[in-house]
């Protein structure tokens, strides 16, 4: 809608202004407007540009701290290591999925969206899965004879099931940013992250283009 391209339009000319002047002091206030996770490479080519004559200044200083807690959880970044227990009290670790497309999914018994969107994750595993998708569950539930049910009775089928059973006090939770569930963040073979948030059509659709893209790498 017109919003939408309003914004969209915004975005473009706060790329422009950045890539024209990246040490202009007026970059600090604009960058809020531009959400780290999608902008990153603008982030980062403001502060390195101020810290050449103004590493010191408390603004640029306050702006490299915020860059760095960024940095982990954006675009084309590597995905933190995940290591919790599976339904089984084994260790199992995301970097177990290396190799694969990988979609972390955030989810709990308890939480009724994540139920809601289940059956299009597991249609979307079906669909992809002997290309190189695998689904990395981590559970938000407390109790694990619930987890387990919710597994069995809504077809979790892959094997990729995580918790420690702690709800939104688990440290992942905040290691991942996570505010909400579902919460989904799609990694590439080597295990960066290509996008977040994606459920419904919209899932369907990125893998949709990652497979292709995928396949035309390997011709």
């Amino acid at each position: 809608d017109e919003l939408n391209v309003m914004a969209d339009e915004a975005t473009v000319w706060l790329h422009g202004f950045v890539d024209a002047h990246p040490a202009s002091f007026a970059n600090i206030p604009a960058l809020r407007l531009l959400e780290p996770f999608d902008n990153f490479e603008w982030w980062e080519k403001t502060v390195n540009a101020l810290e050449k004559d103004h590493k010191t200044a408390p603004n640029v200083v306050l702006l490299r701290d915020l860059v760095e807690r960024k940095r982990p959880m954006c675009k084309g970044q590597m995905a933190p290591e995940i290591s919790l227990n599976d339904v089984n009290g084994k260790p199992v670790k995301l970097s177990q999925t290396r190799g694969n497309f990988v979609l972390i999914d955030f989810w709990a018994s308890w939480c009724a969206p994540c139920r809601a969107e289940l059956p299009n994750v597991v249609s979307n595993y079906k669909k992809y899965n002997k290309k190189g998708f695998e689904i990395f569950s981590v559970s938000l539930d407390d109790k694990k004879a619930d987890w387990e049910a919710a597994i069995k009775s809504d077809g979790l089928i892959w094997p990729w099931h995580v918790s420690d059973l702690m709800r939104g006090q688990s440290p992942v939770v905040a290691q991942y940013e996570v505010e909400s569930i579902p919460q989904t963040f799609l990694l590439d073979r080597e295990g960066r992250i290509i996008d977040k948030g994606l459920s419904g059509d919209e899932l369907g659709k990125k893998l949709e283009e990652v497979f292709l893209n995928d396949t035309a790498k390997t011709k």
